[in-house]
This record gives C-alpha cells, structure tokens and sequence, in this order.
C-alpha cells in the first residue's frame, strides 16, 4: 500500500520566557512499496460451514489479490506455481484454512490426505499431500509477507519447529500465525 505521511509541525507564536517560536513545516513522507501481487488460497476442507470462503472473499473485496480454492496439498503447490508463472513473485500470501504446527489440512474428506506440510517431498508420492519443499524458495519478493488464518500454526514455537516457523526459514520471509485459535 503506498502511504504518504507529511508531519507538520506547528510552534504557537508565543514564545516562553521572552522567546519568539517560528511555525516549522517538515516536507518529509514515507512512501511504501504497493503489494501488487497478492495470493489467497482457500483450503475449505472440512465442516467448516464455508467459513474460509467467506473469510477469504472478504478479504480479497477489501485488499485485492487473485484466489485460489484448493483441494489437495497438490493443488495448493500448482495453485502458488501458477500464480508466480502468471504474475510474478509474490509480495504478499495469505492463506485461509485449517491448520496445525505441522501442516495446512485443505482437504478432510474421508479416506484423503489433502495436507500441505514442511516435510521431505519423497515421502507424498503416493498421497495427495504435498511439502513446502516443493515449491521454489525464490517465489516471494524482497518485501514480502505472508499471513496463516489457520488454528495453531505457530503453536509450540518457539521450543519447537512449527510450520510457520518452517515456511519463514525456507522462503526468507517475514510470517504472521496464530500459535491457538485463529481469528477473523
């Protein structure tokens, strides 16, 4: 979001003591870098009452930002890969969904592991579950962040390794998460 801040201070002309004080104008602004390229993804993935949807909409009405609904931890690393082969590194990813410390569960049906974890990519060729380690580690811009609405993704931090914690480290980025329940 770019924000312009001009501070403008102003000295009453009367002065303390005998002392005349002048009005002084400071022309100083801080501008920020506009996050062009948002990406959202939306692990609805249980009964959850289409609350992550919602949530999810909500957010991309107010800032911006191209979605993505997902079902499997395949279709969320295809989902991020597209997004980066369409618009370029990511400035700023949000994420909507259940959640623990050690991975994002976009897909609870029965009988499917529909998980996105920070585990060894080896170990999900035969799931639909897939590792952060998957995606490239250069997909985010200098300034990027990234934000978890999912419950309990940085619990346990910082005594232990946490998803949130996992995905910081890999992609050099700053990372925002609940460490208990998340809120909207």
């Amino acid at each position: 979001k770019r924000i312009l801040v001009l501070f403008v201070v102003f000295l009453s002309s009367c002065g303390f003591s005998g002392q005349e004080l002048e009005t002084s104008v400071l022309d100083s602004f801080v501008v920020e870098e506009k996050e062009k390229n948002n990406l959202i993804i939306v692990g609805e993935g249980g009964p959850s009452g289409n609350m992550f949807v919602k949530s999810a909409e909500t957010y991309k009405r107010e800032n911006g930002g191209i979605s993505y609904e997902v079902h499997s931890g395949d279709e969320m690393v295809a989902a991020i890969n597209d997004f980066v082969d369409n618009y370029g590194k990511i400035d700023h990813f949000e994420y909507f969904g259940h959640g623990n410390s050690v991975g994002f569960y976009v897909n609870q049906a029965p009988n499917i592991n529909g998980a996105f974890y920070y585990n060894d990519p080896e170990l999900n060729e035969d799931y639909i579950a897939a590792s952060v380690y998957e995606l490239d580690n250069d997909i985010f811009s200098e300034y990027a962040w990234i934000k978890f609405n999912g419950c309990n993704v940085a619990e346990g931090y910082p005594e232990k390794n946490t998803l949130a914690q996992a995905v910081a480290n890999y992609f050099d980025v700053d990372v925002v998460a609940p460490m208990g329940p998340t809120e909207f």
